[in-house]
């Protein structure tokens, strides 16, 4: 297993050019990036089964990839991101109003929540 501090430098490095609001055309500031980054690891990390994934293509995104958080019920997910919010001294809105609205897909026994806005890689070409 990778200890948390090297696979969040390694996630650090990865999404540090590529997560941006699309729907506001303007990238989050580094300082943003690193604590949504921090806050999703820590609620992921608290989630029995749950992981954080930085390359899921859902539904209309046209080969984009995001971030998103595959766990049981997006109500344990919820709980748990205000946990973590509480953990790290983090306003919950304040992180609510970073991730944007969440989107969901079925993946039979679990959930993956996905935010597009997150962007890792963009959209193939139409």
């Amino acid at each position: 297993m990778i200890p948390a501090p090297v696979l969040a430098e390694g996630l650090r490095k990865r999404l540090d050019h590529f997560i941006v609001e699309r729907e506001e055309g303007k990238e989050l500031s580094p300082k943003d990036r690193t604590l949504l980054l921090a806050v999703l690891m820590s609620t992921a990390d608290s989630l029995e089964g749950s992981n954080l994934v930085t390359e899921y293509s859902g539904r209309c995104m046209y080969d984009a990839t995001c971030v998103g958080i595959v766990c049981k019920t997006p109500d344990s997910f919820a709980f748990a991101l205000a946990a973590a919010c509480f953990d790290m001294n983090e306003d919950p809105r304040k992180i609510q109003a970073l991730l944007g609205t969440a989107a969901q897909d079925s993946m039979g026994m679990r959930t993956i929540l996905y935010w597009p806005r997150l962007e890792t890689n963009p959209p193939r070409d139409a």
